[in-house]
C-alpha cells in the first residue's frame, strides 16, 4: 500500500529564541517551539488523519493514506508555523511523496531529503517591513505594537530598598510596568508564566519543572520560574549579581538516530523518540533536585532555556554551578546504568541500539554529553553567553573525542574575557575519571579540581593575586617555581604552600603545572559548594 508523506524542519533556531535579552521572552519562544514540534504539529496530522511519525528537535515528519488529506495537514502545518512565529526560519515540502515506507523514500534516491537541505542552503532570511506611523514593539522593535504586557515590580527593583520598607511598615511600595508590544513578545510573556502552572505536562520543559517541583518539598509548589535574571538573586544588591548560564549537547546522536530511523514498523519511531526524551527528563530531574533540593523564595534558584531533544540550556545563580556540573553528570551515569541493568532493550543501551540496528558488527558510541558554562553578570547581553557557550560546549567534545561527560567553561566580563590571553588552563576536561585514564599524571578530571578546591579553599584572595602576577610574567615553569618558592619563603603566613609540595600541580618530571594553579584558583572565584 503506497503511503503519502511531507517533511519539514526549524532552521536557525538560535536566532528566533534570542531575540532579545529577556529572560522571559527566551523562555517563552523556547517553549513555543517545543509545543509546535512537540504537539500543535503531531496535533494537526491527526486532525487531517495522519499520523506523525517523527516529531521532535526541530524535525518533524507524518504519514497519511489519502494525497489530499496530506497537503491540507500540510498547508495547515505550514500557516501554524508562519502565524505563530513569524520569524522563524522553516523548510517544508513543497509536494508531497507517495512510498511504501519513508525509509524508502531514501533509499531509492528519491529526493525527499535532498529537498529540504536544499531549501536550507538557498533560504538564509526573512524580510519585513512596516507602515512608518505604527508603533513597534517596546522589547523587540521588530514588530507593529499590538498588546500591553503589565508586571508589578517592587520599586526601584531594589531588593535593599524592599527590604528597608518592610522592616519601616511590613509594606513593599509596588509599581505598574506596562510595556506597549507586538504579539510575538506578548505572547511569549505568556508562555513563559504557563511553562510552569499548568494542569498537564505536555512539553518536554514543562514535564520538566513538573518532575522537579513533585520531587521537592510542597513550600516549593508556590514558587515561579524567574522572569528575569535579576530574580534569580532577591537577596543580593545588583552590582555583585553574577550568573552562571549551562549549556549541553548529548554525544553521538546522529549515530542512534539513524539507527531509530530504520526501524521497519514506522509507528516505533515515534515511541522511540518518545522514550528518549522520557530519559533525558528523568536525567535532568535529577540533576536539578540534587543541586536545588531546598528551593525558598518567590522563584525557583534556576530557569530552563531550552530544553527539548539532546540541547539543554539552563539559567542559575553562579553559587550552584559547581554542583550543578557534577549532579547532571551523576545523574546521567546512574540513569544509563539502571537502563542497561533492568531495560537493556532500552533505544538508548548498547544491546538495544545493537538489536535495532540488525547489524552484529555494530558498536554504539558512547552515550554522554558535552558541556559548558559561562560565569558571568547578569546584565551581559545573553546572545553573547550564548555564542561563548556554544563554543566552549564543542570544544570539550572535540577535544575528549566525545568519550564521555565533558565539560568546558569561562568566567568573563560583561563584554568580554582576556583571561585565556593571559594564562593557560587545563580545559576542557573529562568529568569523572575513568578507566582510559591510565597515567597518574594524566590530565585531571572536573571531580578532581573539586576535590583539591575543598583542600585549597583557605588560600587568601591576596596570595592569588600574587601568584597569578607572578604566572603573568614568567611563563617558565623552572623559572615560575623558583619565583613561587622565594614568595613562599618571604611570606609570614603561607596559605599556599602545600600546594606548591603537592604533586598533582607536577608531572611526572616533578616540573610544575601553571595551567594546572591557574584552573584551580579560577574554580576557587566562582561560588559554589553545599549552602
Amino acid at each position: 500500500m503506497v503511503n503519502y508523506y511531507f517533511s519539514l524542519q526549524y532552521s536557525a533556531i538560535q536566532k528566533t529564541v534570542l531575540r532579545h535579552d529577556r529572560l522571559w521572552s527566551i523562555a517563552g519562544i523556547s517553549n513555543t517551539l517545543a509545543k509546535l514540534n512537540e504537539i500543535d504539529l503531531p496535533t494537526i496530522a491527526g486532525e487531517h488523519d495522519g499520523v506523525a511519525i517523527v516529531a521532535g528537535g526541530g524535525k518533524f515528519t507524518a504519514r497519511f493514506q489519502d494525497e489530499d488529506k496530506a497537503e491540507a495537514a500540510r498547508k495547515a502545518c505550514e500557516k501554524c508555523l508562519a502565524t505563530t512565529l513569524p520569524m522563524l526560519e522553516f523548510q517544508i515540502s513543497n509536494t508531497i511523496w507517495p512510498g511504501i515506507s519513508f525509509n524508502t523514500l531514501a533509499k531509492e534516491g528519491n529526493p525527499a531529503i535532498e529537498e529540504l537541505k536544499e531549501q536550507k542552503r538557498s533560504f538564509r532570511g526573512y524580510a519585513l517591513s512596516f507602515n512608518p506611523h505604527l508603533k513597534l514593539c517596546e522589547e523587540c522593535g521588530e514588530y507593529p505594537a499590538q498588546k500591553k504586557i503589565v508586571r508589578l515590580e517592587d520599586e526601584k527593583n531594589d531588593c535593599r530598598i524592599a527590604k528597608l520598607k518592610e522592616k519601616s511598615d511590613n509594606k513593599v511600595n509596588r509599581k505598574e510596568s506596562v510595556k506597549d508590544v507586538c504579539r510575538i513578545c506578548h505572547a511569549a510573556f505568556e508562555e513563559s508564566k504557563k511553562i510552569f502552572h499548568t494542569q498537564k505536562a505536555e512539553t518536554t520543559l514543562q514535564k520538566i519543572y513538573q518532575g522537579y517541583i513533585d520531587a521537592v518539598p510542597p513550600s516549593a509548589k508556590r514558587n515561579m520560574p524567574p522572569a528575569d535574571f535579576k530574580d534569580l538573586f532577591p537577596d543580593t544588591p545588583d552590582e555583585r549579581k553574577r550568573m552562571a548560564v549551562w549549556f549541553s549537547d548529548l554525544n553521538n546522536m546522529n549515530d542512534k538516530v539513524q539507527v531509530w530511523l530504520k526501524q521497519e514498523n514506522e509507528d516505533n519511531v515515534l515511541k522511540t523518540f518518545d522514550e528518549f526524551r522520557s530519559t533525558v527528563v528523568d536525567i535532568i530531574v535529577s540533576a536539578l533536585v540534587r543541586t536545588f533540593n531546598k528551593p525558598v523564595g518567590k522563584y525557583l534558584p534556576f530557569r530552563l532555556v531550552v530544553a527539548g531533544g539532546d540541547d539543554l540550556c539552563l539559567v542559575m545563580a553562579e553559587k550552584k554551578i559547581l554542583n550543578f556540573t557534577q549532579n547532571i553528570s551523576a545523574a546521567l551515569n546512574e540513569v544509563v546504568a539502571d537502563l542497561e541493568e533492568n531495560n537493556p532493550v532500552h533505544p538508548l543501551t548498547e544491546q538495544g541500539l545493537r538489536i535495532l540496528s540488525k547489524e552484529e558488527s555494530y558498536s554504539p558510541k558512547p552515550f554522554g554529553f558535552g558541556g559548558s558554562f559561562v560565569v558571568t553578570s547578569i546584565h551581559t547581553p545573553f546572545s553573547l553567553i550564548h555564542q561563548v557557550g556554544e563554543e566552549l560546549m564543542s570544544k570539550a567534545k572535540k577535544e575528549t573525542e566525545r568519550q564521555g561527560n565533558s565539560v568546558n567553561w569561562r568566567v568573563m566580563a560583561e563584554e568580554t574575557s582576556v583571561t585565556d590571553d593571559l594564562l593557560s588552563f587545563e580545559r576542557p576536561l573529562f568529568i569523572e575519571k575513568t578507566d582510559r585514564d591510565k597515567d597518574p599524571h594524566g590530565r585531571l578530571s572536573f571531580n578532581d579540581y573539586l576535590a583539591l578546591r575543598n583542600t585549597y579553599n583557605e588560600i587568601s584572595g591576596s596570595h592569588m593575586q600574587q601568584i597569578v602576577a607572578i604566572m603573568q610574567q614568567e611563563k617558565n615553569p623552572h623559572e615560575l617555581d623558583h619565583h613561587l618558592k622565594l614568595l613562599d619563603a618571604n611570606e609570614a603566613d603561607k596559605s599556599f604552600s602545600p600546594l606548591l609540595r603537592d604533586e598533582k600541580f607536577r608531572d611526572a618530571e616533578g616540573v610544575l603545572m601553571p595551567e594546572r594553579i591557574a584552573t584551580l584558583f579560577e574554580l576557587l572565584t566562582i561560588g559554589g559548594g553545599e549552602e
